[in-house]
């Protein structure tokens, strides 16, 4: 039950309880849609327009789980203050509301701020902090997949073709995940490569590789569609496994 947010346009909310990606999905509709639909504990349902905007406060690193292209978030991190310095400056602040018509002030601030410039629909600002909170979110196969997605730009030039145990070694060689499972790792690179399991004989023998292409590379177009050029890419990609392993 959601009536709760009929005619709401601002909800802030301390300490959310909850990650989980299907949490996420239902808050990214209510950030972006057009319309909420409200299902009150007795009666029907409905749509109504939706005004909503969220505050989140929070003192763990992330409130909820973003990709690298997140649009809707803007995070900051506020200077700490301790007990001692915050008390008397909250004081002070609750005295100048209640005492100076300071809830008016700012009431009246707003409704004379001129807001006609604004576009509801742009990405919210970027902030130092999000790149932090967005790294602090995920979990470690998604961190290894980012490092990868790295280390396969800088070392393959944005292309290679692992074996399953090639990328579960290195996953746990850089202490990511102690029993890492190729599958989850292939789905948490799709927030940065292309990729395709494919045979590919190599050594005189056929066995089945994660061919992985980096995308939005810039200037680089390696044609895999050529003669050999599959099995060289996994000579290149086991090299640089196997000098990778022997530095760790």
């Amino acid at each position: 039950f959601n009536g709760i947010f009929k005619n709401k346009i601002l909800i802030v909310i301390n300490e959310p309880s909850s990650d989980r990606e299907d949490h996420s999905a239902q808050l990214k509709s209510m950030i972006t849609g057009k319309e909420i639909a409200i299902n009150n504990k007795y009666g029907a349902q409905y749509n109504i327009e939706n005004y909503m905007n969220f505050i989140f406060t929070s003192n763990k690193p992330y409130i909820t789980k973003m990709g690298n292209n997140a649009r809707r978030e803007a995070i900051y991190k506020p200077a700490s203050l301790s007990n001692a310095e915050t008390h008397p400056k909250v004081v002070a602040l609750m005295q100048w509301a209640r005492t100076d018509q300071g809830f008016g002030k700012v009431l009246n601030w707003y409704y004379n701020r001129d807001i006609s410039s604004f576009d509801p629909a742009k990405p919210a600002p970027d902030t130092k902090y999000k790149q932090v909170a967005i790294q602090a979110g995920r979990s470690p196969i998604e961190a290894f997949a980012k490092e990868l997605s790295d280390w396969i730009t800088e070392h393959l030039n944005g292309y290679a073709a692992f074996t399953p145990a090639q990328m579960e070694i290195l996953c746990e060689k850089w202490g990511h995940d102690s029993r890492p499972r190729s599958q989850y790792i292939k789905k948490a690179l799709l927030n940065y490569a292309d990729i395709e399991s494919k045979p590919i004989n190599s050594g005189g023998k056929t066995n089945r590789y994660i061919v992985v292409k980096i995308t939005n590379l810039k200037g680089v177009d390696r044609d895999l569609n050529k003669h050999g050029a599959l099995s060289s890419l996994v000579s290149e990609t086991e090299m640089a496994v196997r000098g990778e392993i022997e530095q760790s």
